[in-house]
């Protein structure tokens, strides 16, 4: 009654939580909870190492990859002509 904007019944505030907390290190998954709502969540151990993010790999664009080839080739015929 006090704050209407939080009344709606929308479930998306529990996914963001949710989300924020599997990501963040210093929280782990715990039992699941009881009558079924979910799973706890805890404050993990202070000397729990953190996940290590792992990098995306990125496809180089098109324009990248003429560019990489031509300094090769450029690279290429600089040895070629100093022999």
């Amino acid at each position: 009654e006090h704050f209407p904007y939080y009344k709606s019944n929308d479930d998306r505030w529990k996914n963001s939580v949710r989300h924020n907390l599997s990501i963040n290190p210093h929280f782990r998954k715990g039992s699941k909870a009881p009558h079924g709502a979910g799973h706890l969540w805890a404050i993990a151990n202070r000397d729990a190492r953190p996940r290590q993010l792992t990098q995306m790999s990125v496809l180089p664009t098109q324009s990248q990859i003429l560019e990489n080839i031509t300094k090769s080739n450029n690279s290429q015929r600089k040895s070629n002509t100093s022999q």
